[in-house]
C-alpha cells in the first residue's frame, strides 16, 4: 500500500475507497460508508477491521457531499477525484457517523494519527480533517455548509 502525501485521498487504501463508492448504485453508497465510519469509531476500543486512511477518507467523502461541501474542501485534484463517489444526499445520521469517525481519529494510537498529526499537528493531514469535521459540524448545526 502506498502513500503519496497527507491529503485525505492520498494513499492507496483511499484511492481504492473512492473507486469503489464510484462503482455502487447510490442507495448502496450511504450504507457502505457508514459501516466504515461506525467501525473507524470503535478503533481502540475492540477488534475492529478498518484502516484509519479509509475513515478518513470516507468522513471527508461524506463532507465533500453535503451542500456546498464539496466547493469547500481539498484541492481541485481532491474535488476531482472524488467527485465521482460523491453521495447525492447525507442525513443527519450519517454526517454525524462522519464527525463522530473524524473526531476519533484525532485520539492518539491509531496509524493516522500517529503518522500525520503527533508530529505535526499543524499539518496538512490535520489540517485537511478539521475542515472535513468543521463543514459537518455546520451541516448539523442545520446551515448548509456554506
Amino acid at each position: 500500500m502506498g502513500t503519496w502525501g497527507p491529503g485525505p485521498f492520498d494513499n492507496d487504501a483511499a484511492d481504492e475507497l473512492l473507486e469503489e463508492v464510484a462503482e455502487l448504485a447510490e442507495r448502496e453508497r450511504a450504507p457502505y460508508l457508514k459501516q466504515i465510519l461506525v467501525d473507524g469509531a470503535l478503533i481502540g476500543m475492540e477488534d475492529v477491521d478498518v484502516f484509519p486512511d479509509d475513515v478518513i477518507a470516507a468522513a471527508t467523502l461524506v463532507a465533500m457531499s453535503v451542500p456546498h461541501g464539496l466547493s469547500r474542501l481539498g484541492d481541485e485534484e481532491d474535488r476531482e477525484h472524488a467527485a465521482g463517489s460523491v453521495l447525492a444526499d447525507v442525513d443527519r445520521a450519517l454526517a454525524s457517523a462522519a464527525l463522530t469517525a473524524l473526531r476519533k481519529m484525532f485520539e492518539p494510537g491509531n496509524h493516522w494519527y500517529d503518522t500525520w498529526v503527533d508530529d505535526e499537528p499543524d499539518g496538512l493531514a490535520a489540517q485537511s480533517a478539521r475542515a472535513a469535521a468543521q463543514v459537518l459540524t455546520e451541516f448539523l448545526a442545520g446551515g448548509d455548509a456554506s
